[in-house]
């Protein structure tokens, strides 16, 4: 079903329910009221006629009765009989019918008006009335008011039907084509243009949409460029990627033969230091001792001085090369992971190195340190050369003073060595976790330079990071972290 029959179907139903009202109820009740009201006036009017004919009839003026009633019948020609019957039924006028007997037609109706004067009774008028007269003018009149009536329903229908077309259906026959082409994305479709009604309304609705969706499609695409550009070099920089990545295989393969050969030279390294090197130092040593056991008294100072030197010397390069190696052996050794107990540690290893120092006057002061968790070996080494180092650098004090601290982390626990040793300038921190880098002599404090190193080197595998700070004559603290968690 079309929009404009849906629009227009209303007002047919209207004229259909009005058409079956007039016919079915107005019409019949309307004939009947009319009916009534002609009767009534008849009747209003016969009671003015009696009102006339009483004195004539008092004064026995029958020819002047008669000649009123003829004019009255003459006047009136709906009144298709006018009798005058006396109290005792007898018939007066008209006086030269005998006898006539009252049609039965259902439009005839009869109406008698009693005439009386004073307590006298002279008689009744009666009047027989033809509505058919009456009822054919009100038929006509009915008939003319609903053609009428649906003359104006019919310009009204067609009114309606005119403004249905031009604001309802023309404009949404417009609206329906430009959303169709608007699905084939073609945003250039007229809009009809209409007033401030609902109509215009969606209309002006689908305007703002279009816009928006024109605007999107717009934006879409430059995304979708731009998208196709990111696409690109995505793909170029994969390509690229790719190819750096073959690539680093190779340099990574030539790199890991080059670290495996440098391992097996190490190893080499390691095993003529261990071997070859030893050997004649421990003979150096050795015969060195014995000139010096055998033939003191024949030697003078100077000479005792040099073999001295010679047997010291030779027992400082052999801590050396153990120092050398323990420091390339940690290259190459595997950490396992348990949880650690600083506080034992720190004080364990503690009381050995004050064991190994009779005489030595040292406190140490202990907080709560959190547990850790690493290589206990290489943890305990750490604690051994940082702990060892506080009481080297603490000799020339009269009483060594060392705090071992720690703070617990989220991921890294931090800990800290302080003391109130010789202390260092902080403008060589740098130096203070080389390879056999001193920032003291020899002569004053005796040692190999790769303690911290190996410190540097043990926090490092674990994942923490060491640091150290001081002043000259005002001691020095190292700092380290170690995971709380390690290779879970």
């Amino acid at each position: 079903m079309s929009l404009r029959l849906k629009l227009l179907l209303p007002l047919v139903l209207l004229a259909m329910l009005m058409g079956g009202y007039i016919g079915l109820l107005w019409a019949p009740r309307s004939f009947v009221e009319a009916e009534h009201a002609h009767i009534k006036s008849v009747s209003r009017h016969l009671d003015s006629v009696v009102e006339g004919l009483v004195p004539l009839l008092l004064g026995n003026q029958l020819d002047i009765v008669y000649e009123n009633l003829a004019a009255l019948q003459k006047k009136n020609p709906e009144w298709t009989r006018v009798e005058i019957l006396a109290s005792n039924g007898r018939r007066l006028y008209p006086f030269d019918e005998q006898g006539v007997t009252p049609s039965a037609r259902d439009d005839l109706h009869r109406i008698e008006k009693p005439m009386r004067h004073l307590d006298m009774n002279l008689g009744r008028l009666v009047v027989t009335v033809d509505m058919a007269p009456t009822i054919e003018k009100l038929r006509r009149q009915t008939e003319e008011l609903a053609a009428l009536l649906f003359t104006m329903l019919g310009l009204v229908f067609a009114a309606m039907a005119l403004v249905v077309e031009l604001a309802v259906r023309r404009p949404l026959a417009l609206l329906a084509e430009a959303t169709g082409r608007l699905a084939r994305e073609d945003f250039q479709a007229p809009l009809p243009a209409i007033g401030r009604n609902e109509v215009g309304t969606l209309v002006d609705s689908f305007a703002m949409m279009r816009e928006a969706l024109q605007r999107q499609q717009e934006e879409l695409r430059e995304e979708h460029a731009h998208l196709l550009a990111e696409v690109r070099d995505r793909e170029r920089a994969q390509a690229e990627v790719k190819e750096l990545n073959q690539s680093l295989e190779q340099r990574v393969a030539q790199r890991t033969a080059d670290l495996e050969s440098a391992n097996r030279d190490l190893e080499a390294f390691s095993y003529t230091v261990s071997h070859d090197l030893r050997a004649p130092l421990r003979a150096i040593h050795g015969f060195s001792q014995i000139v010096l056991n055998e033939y003191r008294d024949k030697l003078d100072a100077e000479g005792r001085r040099c073999l001295e030197s010679v047997c010291s010397n030779s027992v400082r390069m052999d801590r050396l090369i153990d120092d050398i190696l323990g420091f390339l052996r940690l290259g190459r050794q595997e950490l396992t992971a348990a949880p650690i107990r600083m506080n034992e540690l720190v004080q364990e290893v503690f009381d050995e190195l004050l064991a190994s120092m009779p005489g030595r006057k040292a406190k140490l002061t202990v907080g709560d340190l959190p547990p850790a968790s690493g290589d206990p070996a290489m943890v305990r080494q750490v604690v051994v050369n940082l702990l060892s180092n506080a009481l080297k650098f603490t000799a020339t004090r009269e009483e060594a003073l060392i705090e071992f601290s720690g703070v617990p982390g989220p991921v890294m626990n931090e800990y800290e060595i302080r003391d109130n040793g010789v202390g260092f300038d902080m403008r060589y921190a740098g130096k203070l976790f080389g390879e056999f880098q001193r920032l003291h002599s020899a002569k004053e404090f005796e040692g190999s330079g790769v303690g911290l190193s190996i410190v540097k080197r043990i926090v490092g595998r674990h994942g923490g990071e060491v640091a150290a700070e001081g002043r000259p004559g005002e001691g020095a603290a190292i700092r380290f972290t170690l995971p709380r968690s390690f290779g879970r």
